[in-house]
């Protein structure tokens, strides 16, 4: 098959290339920790019904703070995933299940995970429906998810940010209801940042269409 690389080819390369320059190593800094402590226990025991059985993954975990906050929370079964082998040698040192993968999640299995918790991660995927889809997939029924991302009004966000309510629409597209959303802005020093965060329930299984298998 003959495949003809058109202008509009050539600019989503370009923009393919654009965000994987972008997906460096951000060592975690105060204001993560600030949004991590306040957002996070509230999310996990609502999501679990205080569970502690429940399996969690966090998307894009860096050092593991997050996940260390789980542990203490006692919960039993949390793993998370990163770009950077350097953030999984953290996290090793530290006892954490953590995994170097990228988006598509093909590794993990079909409808396992209870809860999600990703922050500051979904900017930087270069095809973000299909990474929900992705979410979707590994998911159960009813499960939650936390996304939280920057808003577009912050100084040098990432070049895939989109603007709040293409996100809302882009998450009820995939199969998630939101439950909750919201804008927070949060001050540490002279660095002030504001960011969209999502509570998602998972209420149905979304994929795309199998292709047919060409002659």
């Amino acid at each position: 098959m003959e495949h003809v690389f058109d202008e509009q080819w050539i600019r989503q390369k370009q923009f393919k290339v654009a965000m994987e320059n972008e997906v460096i190593h951000i060592p975690s800094n105060g204001i993560d920790h600030k949004v991590i402590d306040a957002q996070l226990p509230g999310f996990i025991t609502g999501a679990t019904g205080d569970d502690k059985k429940q399996f969690i993954l966090d998307v894009g975990c860096g050092d593991g703070y997050a996940m260390q906050k789980m542990v203490d929370m006692e919960y039993e079964n949390v793993q998370g995933i990163t770009l950077h082998t350097e953030d999984h040698l953290v996290c090793k040192e530290k006892g954490l299940t953590s995994h170097v993968m990228n988006y598509n999640f093909s590794e993990l299995m079909k409808g396992f995970f209870h809860v999600i918790w990703m922050r500051q991660s979904l900017q930087f995927s270069f095809q973000p429906f299909f990474t929900m889809l992705e979410l979707n997939r590994i998911m159960r029924l009813n499960g939650w998810v936390y996304i939280e991302v920057p808003d577009t009004s912050n100084e040098g966000v990432p070049l895939g940010t989109l603007h709040r309510e293409t996100y809302e629409r882009l998450f009820k597209s995939a199969g998630f209801d939101i439950i909750q959303s919201d804008n927070i802005t949060l001050t540490l020093g002279e660095v002030s940042e504001s960011h969209n965060f999502f509570a998602l329930v998972k209420r149905a299984n979304v994929s795309l269409p199998e292709l047919p298998e060409e002659e």
